[in-house]
């Protein structure tokens, strides 16, 4: 049965009209769809060949003025792919060899016409599948570098590409083995395991590198088919390959970036290490091994759970992190943390941690430069230590140093204010017991008595300023008032305060830090601002005091001030750090300056 979407168009070149209808009638009961179109002669047959287009060619061995052989030859010129049969009367065995050595597909003794539909059912089946063996051949020959030698490897076709990659002429590669592009590159064992595949029958794949008739090299890579007799032995050999020179280039530039790498990662003081998005090593440099302990082999089995690694403290939220980054979540993480070494000991690591992702965006490892920091974090911790055994100290000496001021203000107050009172009383009963006529004396007692009043207040003022009592009997927002109106008096500057919130009880070093704050702010609200206000704010909230100074001086660059680290305000930031509080300063060129202290609830309870 012959499989056509269209009725069968067959050409027939037949001068004897009978035989042509008998021809007609035998191939439509076999194949009803067909449609004839009969020639005579050799203009009407070419007409024909262009016009009819036929799917099959029925040929007398010879017509008026056209033979067989030259009709095949016309059609063969016109690259048509269609059967072409003899169907003629008895002819000479070599002349029925020779047209379908020619290329025909068939010859019908017109005695025989019962065979005539098998024959160009099996004609038309043979020329489609040899048009698909053309057409994959073209392809081939398109994309791919071709050659076919003999079982010796001679070289007996090569096609147009394997000339261009090569720059020899299909002239001088044909007749040649392929020692004529031979590199050198491969050692023997490698030709010699080609060759032995290829004679067993056996496919060979590899990758090639040749010369080129002008000296460059090239890379191909090769596919190999043996063509067997029916023996099994290989006759001939297809070679199909593929330039992949570029391909190797980047390659090796590609191994070259690694190798660069990799010698900057193992001479690094950082570990690299390349995790899958299972948080599994899939990198492990010689500094890993260095800091952590595991060799690459140990650190790369299944048998190292590197969770485990992380210190416990730390793991909860060590565990988060890295998860984030094997989802994609976090794009690059630095984090600083303990983890135990091979010997158990823990260990403080910074890790730089950035994620890689395919072309889909999912993330497909994880690569981290990791530092040993232990000796740096002991060595901050050592200095933590130090200054929290500084500031201890300091507050320490300031509270004797207060208790001694109070201890001096009350002995002044007390017992010097007391003594002066005393020589007061006694010069004022002198004058009354003098003579009105000794007025020299008694003016020398009234001068007397004038300089015991201002030793008097000069007493009471050192004994103030060493420890004011109303800190102690009124508590600190009087204190502050007083304080504020001693300083109005004294610089001229106008003094305020604002108060907000219910007053707390306050533990004695807390009010006299903050007491002292308010002092030496003013001193340099004082000395350097410049201010016609100063403002002391006091806000008693519920978990926290926050007290400001604020004057509308001319201010300055707190960037130059901090640089010089001037002793009043390092003395303000300590006392405030001491109390537990936070410290903060702000100040620009015309803006006046703001100093505000914040102490915590708890630290009052």
């Amino acid at each position: 049965m012959i499989h056509m979407t269209g009725p069968m168009k067959i050409l027939m070149l037949e001068d004897n009209v009978t035989d042509a209808v008998i021809i007609q009638q035998v191939l439509k009961k076999e194949i009803p769809d067909c449609e004839f179109k009969m020639v005579n002669n050799k203009e009407g047959y070419g007409k024909e060949l262009e016009r009819f287009q036929p799917d099959v060619i029925l040929s007398n061995h010879s017509i008026a003025g056209l033979k067989a052989g030259e009709a095949l030859k016309m059609m063969q010129d016109l690259l048509l792919n269609i059967p072409f049969i003899l169907v003629t009367d008895a002819v000479s065995d070599e002349y029925a060899a020779s047209i379908i050595k020619s290329g025909a597909d068939d010859y019908i003794l017109k005695t025989r016409l019962s065979g005539l539909p098998a024959a160009i059912g099996a004609a038309v089946k043979q020329r489609k599948s040899n048009k698909e063996i053309i057409d994959y051949k073209y392809a081939l020959d398109q994309s791919s570098i071709i050659s076919i030698t003999d079982q010796k490897g001679i070289i007996k076709y090569a096609n147009e590409n394997f000339c261009k990659i090569s720059k020899y002429s299909a002239g001088e590669l044909i007749g040649q083995d392929h020692r004529i592009i031979n590199s050198g590159f491969h050692p023997k064992p490698y030709i010699k395991n080609l060759w032995t595949t290829i004679a067993k029958g056996n496919i060979w794949r590899g990758e090639f590198c040749n010369r080129a008739k002008d000296g460059s090299l090239y890379w191909v890579e090769a596919t190999i088919v043996p063509f067997c007799n029916k023996r099994g032995k290989p006759y001939q050999y297809l070679a199909i390959r593929v330039d992949i020179t570029q391909r190797k280039h980047m390659e090796q530039a590609l191994q070259t970036a690694r190798d660069r790498i990799f010698f900057h990662v193992e001479n690094s003081p950082l570990a690299f290490i390349e995790w899958d998005n299972q948080i599994r090593p899939k990198t492990w440099s010689s500094r890993a091994q260095k800091i952590f302990g595991w060799t690459e082999q140990e650190a790369l089995s299944d048998q190292l759970d590197w969770f485990s690694k992380v210190y416990e403290k730390d793991l909860p939220w060590v565990s988060k992190i890295l998860q984030q980054l094997a989802s994609g979540k976090l794009e690059k993480k630095q984090v600083q943390h303990r983890n135990y070494t091979k010997d158990n000991r823990v260990i403080w690591c910074d890790w730089f941690n950035s994620v890689v992702r395919d072309m889909d965006g999912n993330v497909i490892t994880i690569l981290s430069l990791v530092q040993d920091i232990t000796d740096k974090k002991n060595a901050e911790n050592e200095i933590l230590e130090m200054n929290e055994q500084l500031r201890k100290l300091s507050k320490h000496l300031q509270h004797i140093r207060e208790e001694e001021r109070t201890h001096m203000a009350r002995e002044i107050h007390d017992q010097l204010g007391q003594q002066l009172t005393v020589m007061k009383m006694d010069i004022s009963w002198l004058n009354k017991k003098l003579e009105s006529g000794e007025s020299q004396v008694k003016d020398k007692i009234r001068d007397m008595k004038n300089v015991l009043d201002d030793t008097i207040k000069l007493v009471r003022k050192i004994a103030a300023d060493l420890r004011p009592s109303l800190l102690d009997d009124m508590g600190l927002d009087a204190a502050i008032e007083w304080n504020l109106g001693e300083f109005e008096k004294r610089s001229g500057i106008k003094s305020a305060v604002k108060k907000t919130g219910k007053a707390l009880p306050l533990p004695d070093d807390v009010k006299t830090g903050m007491f002292r704050i308010v002092q030496e702010s003013l001193t340099n609200v004082a000395r350097y601002s410049e201010a016609k206000n100063v403002t002391v704010s006091l806000q008693h909230k519920n978990k926290e005091i926050i007290m400001t100074i604020q004057d509308d001086g001319v201010g300055f660059d707190h960037k130059e001030i901090a640089a010089k680290k001037t002793f009043g305000l390092l003395g303000m930031k300590e006392r405030t750090v001491m109390m537990g509080g936070q410290f903060e300063i702000s100040s620009s060129p015309g803006n006046g300056t703001t100093v505000s202290l914040k102490i915590p609830l708890q630290i009052l309870q």
